[in-house]
């Protein structure tokens, strides 16, 4: 009988395997293999010399073609089956993956790779995969599960299969929650572009995501860039049905969409308010965009917020290493890394770059890293500030990061944000 097991770490050395489940745009990604007519997560054997976490990036670009993504740990797994490694316990590590672009030609074993809806049931491992697919489910929903007023509701990214419901939930609360503060006309034109082809057509350019009570669609939201801008976005298509509304349902949709990628690279974040959605944005630290504290032509309040240090820090971001541990700089050779530093793709500094980060806890030259940013280093003296970042399970005093990364902060004045 095969068995799995979940364990938070083992020794390392221990660690042969490392696999992937990935989604890209709200779909799960599956492989299959040139030699099978089965479906498989993404993932393979440790190589000599590698580090489980560059396991898990190699094999997950060369069995999809991933190239921007991020990743993130989940748990190590141990398989025991008779048939296995002579039914000794052996051990991997689990992370989840969520894909935003794929090259266009693999070079692997694996044939082609397919975007599911739903998850397969042809397992190429049907004893080991449902496991670690639950696994991940439970791990991830846990970080957008919340209890409210007794009830569990579950804030996940949008699927193209969600359409209809949305698009029937957002004309719904318009028709009850904002027809007090606008006439028949005004909701009619707002139903039209609240249909399903709407719907789809918005969430290809935005990150949207819905709020769920078993299996219900209760709410919804979307982020994206503000007429194609890098450094500042716009909040899309906030709903909660009127049942739900008053019950903080709207504030943790707000709050997950303000740890979306697209919040944490803007500087500036844009809301269109309805009338009947003003105090609501306004409690939530959005104020009159210019200080016009009236609606437009449109009947819409013009909100924004720009974002300060403290909607940084607790956010999961990958650093993309080309300054390891141990290497000199690029241009002044006397600056030497004694920990991992470089950059956040994706998440545009003041100064036109990436955002810079420091890493902590981790204590061996790494080509990425994905975890928490526990504090800000903002220079007094300098349009640039650089994030710090760590495993989730660490933590670091202001004393203590001070301390680690005086080699190049030496040179600027500087205060250390910790929330």
């Amino acid at each position: 009988m095969t068995q799995v097991k979940f364990y938070d770490s083992v020794d390392d050395s221990l660690l042969k395997f490392a696999v992937i489940v990935a989604k890209s745009n709200g779909k799960w990604v599956f492989c299959k293999h040139k030699e099978r007519d089965t479906y498989e997560c993404p993932g393979g054997h440790r190589e000599a010399g590698e580090t489980i976490d560059d396991t898990a990036k190699r094999e997950l670009h060369e069995e999809t073609g991933a190239i921007d993504y991020t990743i993130q740990p989940v748990y190590v797994y141990s398989v025991t089956a008779p048939d296995n490694f002579n039914g000794k316990e052996t051990f991997g590590k689990l992370y989840y993956a969520e894909i935003k672009s794929f090259e266009g030609e693999l070079h692997s074993e694996i044939e082609r790779v397919e975007l599911f809806e739903d998850l397969p049931t042809n397992w190429t491992y049907p004893q080991i995969q449902p496991f670690l697919l639950k696994e991940v489910e439970e791990k991830i929903g846990k970080e957008r599960h919340t209890v409210l007023g007794g009830k569990k509701i579950f804030i996940r990214r949008f699927k193209e299969s969600d359409a209809e419901k949305v698009s029937q939930m957002i004309i719904r609360t318009e028709r009850i929650t904002n027809s007090k503060d606008y006439s028949d006309e005004w909701i009619n034109a707002l139903e039209k572009r609240a249909q399903p082809s709407h719907i789809l057509e918005r969430a290809g350019w935005t990150h949207f995501y819905v709020a769920e009570e078993n299996d219900t669609i209760i709410g919804c939201g979307a982020i994206g860039p503000y007429w194609g801008s890098e450094t500042e976005s716009c909040l899309f298509n906030i709903f909660v049905l009127p049942e739900y509304q008053g019950k903080g349902i709207g504030g943790k949709i707000i709050e997950t969409l303000e740890q979306d990628e697209y919040f944490l690279r803007a500087k500036r974040v844009e809301v269109p308010a309805s009338i009947t959605a003003v105090k609501f944005y306004r409690k939530l630290g959005y104020d009159y965009k210019n200080g016009v504290d009236r609606p437009d032509e449109e009947q819409i309040y013009r909100l924004e917020k720009f974002r300060n240090y403290s909607s940084v820090i607790g956010s999961f971001v990958t650093v993309t290493v080309d300054r390891p541990m141990g290497s000199l700089h690029p241009e002044h050779r006397d600056i030497y890394y004694p920990i991992n530093y470089d950059y956040v793709k994706g998440v545009k500094a003041p100064d036109g770059e990436w955002q810079d980060a420091y890493i902590l806890g981790v204590y061996e030259p790494v080509k990425s890293f994905t975890g928490k940013v526990i504090a800000v280093i903002h220079r007094l003296d300098d349009i640039e500030d650089k994030w710090v970042v760590c495993p989730e399970s660490m933590s670091f005093g202001r004393d203590e990061i001070a301390e680690k990364t005086y080699f190049q902060e030496k040179f600027f004045n500087t205060e250390i944000l910790i929330s």
